[in-house]
Formats: C-alpha cells, sequence, structure tokens
C-alpha cells in the first residue's frame, strides 16, 4: 500500500488531521503498511539532529517511519551538486550514510550499495523507491540568496532522475546562537539571520512550488517565548567555573559544555579545561522541537497531541514546544515571530 503524504496547501503549511493519542484513518493506515514511509534526507548535520528523537517519537504515535540521513557535516547545496558532478565515478563516495532505523529493510538496501558505510547521491536515490526526499542548504549559507542557485535546481533534477516517484521537501535550517563567530563576522543579529534564511528557503519553496518543513521558523517562534536572551561579557565568560555553564535563557539552539583542550600533536590535555558552546546545533530540547515538525509535516499530525517526550525535556516546555509547532507548521497564529530577544 502506498503511503499518502499530506496534501500541499502552500509553501510552509501543511494540512493537520488528527495526532498521536487518536490517529486519523490515514495515519493507521501510515502506521499499518508492510512498507515504511521511507524518508532520505540530502543534508548534513542539520538533518542528522533529526535521527535524535524524531524515529522514536514516530514509534510511539503508532508511525512507521524509515529515516536515513545522506551525510557531510556543513555541506551545502553547492557542495551537495559538486559532490554529485564527481559521482560518474561509482568509487567516488563521499558520503556517510545514517539510519534512523538501523535494523530495517530500507537500512540493509541502502548498505547494499554503501562501501565501508559510504556512498553517493545517485546511489542512495536509487536504492529503494524513496517516498520522500529532503533538502536543505547549509548553515553557513542559508542567509545569502546567491549561494542556492543553481544547485537547488541542479539538485532537484538529480533526484527527479533518479527517484521521480518521491516528494521533495525542503527543511529550512535555524538561525545560530548568538554566541557564534559568524554572526559577528556577517555584522548579523541572531533574528537577522533568520529573517534572511527565512526569505530564501521561501523563494525556493515558491520557485518549486515544494513544502517546507519550517524547523527554523518553528526554533525562532519557540525563542519568542522565552526570556530575553543576554549574552554574556569576556569578565562574566571568564567568571564561571567547572561545572557551572553560562545560561542560554532555554533557547533550543546551543550546546555549552567544558572540555579539554585538545592539540592534534599531543591529543587532549589531561591537565586542563575549557568552556565551550556549540552555538550551531539543536540541544536535546531542539531535538524535540524538530521532531514535532517534522512528523507534522510528513504525517499530518496534531503537535498538541504528542504525548511522547523523552527524559530531560521538561514537561511544560516540551508542552510549549507543541505548541509552537502546531502554530507554525498549521499557520494558526499570523503576527510575526517577535523579535525581543535580540
Amino acid at each position: 500500500m502506498k503511503i499518502k503524504l499530506a496534501t500541499v496547501v502552500s509553501a510552509v503549511v501543511a494540512v493537520l488531521a488528527t495526532g498521536c493519542s487518536s490517529p486519523s484513518a490515514e495515519t493507521k493506515s501510515a502506521a499499518n503498511a508492510k512498507a515504511p514511509l521511507k524518508v532520505l534526507m540530502i543534508g548534513n548535520s542539520f538533518s542528522s539532529s533529526v535521527l535524535h528523537t524524531t524515529p522514536k517519537m514516530a514509534e510511539a504515535c503508532g508511525l512507521e517511519i524509515d529515516f536515513v540521513n545522506c551525510n557531510i557535516g556543513g555541506c551545502t547545496l553547492k557542495g551537495h551538486w559538486e559532490n554529485v558532478e564527481k559521482s560518474s565515478d561509482p568509487e567516488y563516495r563521499p558520503y556517510l550514510a545514517v539510519f534512523g532505523t538501523p535494523d530495517s529493510a530500507t537500512a540493509k538496501a541502502v548498505r547494499a550499495v554503501c562501501v565501508d558505510g559510504k556512498t553517493n547521491i545517485p546511489q542512495m536515490l536509487g536504492a529503494v523507491k524513496w517516498d520522500v526526499v529532503t533538502i536543505q542548504q547549509g548553515s553557513v549559507a542559508s542567509p545569502f540568496a546567491e549561494m542556492y542557485q543553481p544547485y537547488a535546481d541542479n539538485l532537484i533534477a538529480t533526484i527527479r532522475k533518479h527517484a521521480p516517484q518521491a516528494e521533495i521537501l525542503i527543511q529550512e535550517t535555524w538561525a545560530y546562537l548568538p554566541y557564534h563567530a559568524k554572526l559577528a563576522e556577517w555584522n548579523m543579529t541572531q533574528r537577522e539571520m533568520y529573517e534572511r534564511l527565512h526569505e530564501n528557503y521561501g523563494a525556493l519553496a515558491k520557485k518549486t512550488g515544494f513544502r517546507v518543513i519550517p524547523t527554523g521558523t518553528a526554533v525562532e517562534r519557540y525563542r519568542s517565548k522565552l526570556p530575553p536572551f543576554r549574552k554574556l561579557t569576556q569578565a562574566e565568560w571568564n567568571a564561571i567555573k567547572e561545572p557551572n555553564l553560562p545560561d542560554i535563557c532555554g533557547d533550543p539552539c546551543g550546546v555549552p559544555k567544558w572540555r579539554r583542550p585538545y592539540k592534534w600533536e599531543t591529543g587532549f590535555d589531561p591537565d586542563k579545561v575549557q568552556l565551550m558552546i556549540d552555538s550551531t546545533h539543536l540541544n536535546h530540547e531542539g531535538d524535540y522541537l524538530q521532531a514535532c515538525v517534522w512528523l507534522s509535516v510528513l504525517c499530518g499530525i496534531d503537535a498538541r497531541t504528542i504525548s511522547y517526550v523523552p527524559d530531560g525535556v521538561p514537561a511544560d516546555r516540551a508542552a510549549m514546544m507543541r505548541e509552537c509547532a502546531y502554530e507554525t507548521v498549521n499557520g494558526a497564529q499570523k503576527r510575526a515571530v517577535s523579535n525581543h530577544r535580540n
């Protein structure tokens, strides 16, 4: 049985049915189909994070979805297209295949085209009959319109050639934590990064007619409900002592941690630790928000009805994120997301 995806209503809005607690007939059909929904993500670490929470949430919702990430960390649309151009050599395998359901038939079929877990885009596209293929821009290129074309069009043509049956979806990525050095380099606030990437993804969706998985907008909407973000001064930063961590005001992006300094020549220094923040990637709570958005778009889930909450995500924040996912995907809240955190 072929699984029917949600009807297109706009580039950024999915038609929502009932949620996990009471699946619709269509959702039940998807969950009970002999072949699970097969989703290939042509991406980078911003699609890798989909695998952290989404497969478990889908299982809790009674949905069968096989997620596979065709991954190169930081890869842009330009990088993906350049890799496609080199893939006429079947031995050119720059991508690592990463599985949300490692024991599935989909994973087995993908492994069959891999060598030491590595593959290329045409090989991945031809490995199974994908229901959905997602694309996204590399985050470092996401605010810059000139970095999208002609690479997106060329990549889309490749997908249509090798997987004509698949629906192509666009994941909108998100803006960095204000600590990220690139924001200072670009003379750009977090909010400005979001506005630019949101405009660029919207233009791509309008041109192609593809639906958007609006993760970045959901992140920004959630931020609008949090306390204002205040970046610490250098003196305040230096005053933090292990094991204390800086306050990131509940942001779903950013992972502060203590680590030992590393040098290629000597390895990790056993006598020192330093405070650092991964200000690019989603944290555990952000993974949850991303999962709510993805299942809302893929399966028509009403995110407000999702009962699954992993360990480490406070119940009140999980409820707020489910509401943000619903508002973002459903378009229930039309007003612009507040920019009070910048």
